[in-house]
């Protein structure tokens, strides 16, 4: 199976074009892959097409989409979507969110972290979004599902030897210290995206059995409102 992943929730946005197969034994390839620093607009359609041209690949070959549904970048999500969804719609394959917090987990496992692991995305007002896991090099598991949660909170759910992964470490560490004035740096941590590649073996990991959660797409079916009537206002 053919499968092509779009991750656009942090400020590196990525494409890849992944081959799962199955049988006796199962096997994950990449095919290729690109990543590029957000524009603007995004430029996912040209990213779409280099890959499928590195990969010698049609469109016509890809036979389902995987698409990173965030937390994060809002508008990145939304061309995202628009896109996979008009793919979907045009192509009949299926299309599959998955959750931009499990691809930077499976990202970590990629670049050989392994043992307690958060998960630290940047939240709307000051607040940060966290997930733990736990990540051997043949599984993760999620530990505490996504929680939204004031900054300064953070230190009290880190256990020690924790790791903290995630694509905006920095700035956000900065921001917080111990409540004995030990500074967050001393915290193990490591600056990790979402890549396409790891929302790409996510999808094929739930194909082939994995206990991998796939995320509604609902921001690709609007919820309609009617505006109330008008009314008087008194003293106009």
């Amino acid at each position: 199976m053919k499968i092509l992943a779009v991750e656009s929730s942090s400020k590196i946005r990525s494409v890849a074009l992944c081959e799962g197969v199955t049988g006796e034994v199962q096997a994950f390839h990449v095919l290729a892959s690109i990543e590029s620093v957000s524009e603007r607009g995004g430029r996912f359609a040209s990213l779409i097409d280099e890959v499928l041209s590195q990969a010698s690949v049609n469109r016509s070959e890809v036979e389902e989409i995987a698409v990173g549904v965030g937390p994060g970048s809002a508008a990145g999500i939304r061309s995202t979507l628009a896109l996979a969804r008009g793919w979907e719609v045009a192509r009949g394959i299926p299309l599959t969110g998955i959750s931009s917090v499990w691809a930077v987990a499976a990202q970590s496992q990629t670049e050989g972290i392994e043992g307690d692991t958060m998960v630290v995305l940047r939240g709307p007002l000051g607040k940060v979004y966290h997930a733990d896991f736990q990540i051997s090099p043949s599984s993760i598991v999620e530990r505490l599902p996504l929680a939204l949660d004031d900054i300064s909170n953070l230190p009290d759910r880190l256990s020690s030897g924790c790791r903290v992964v995630g694509p905006d470490l920095a700035p956000l560490l900065a921001q917080i210290s111990h409540s004995d004035g030990e500074a967050c740096h001393e915290y193990k941590t490591s600056k990790i995206s979402p890549m396409a590649v790891a929302v790409a073996r996510l999808a094929w990991d739930r194909v082939a059995g994995a206990i991998v959660p796939a995320e509604p797409l609902n921001l690709v079916t609007p919820q309609f409102v009617k505006a109330p009537p008008p009314r008087e206002i008194p003293g106009l």
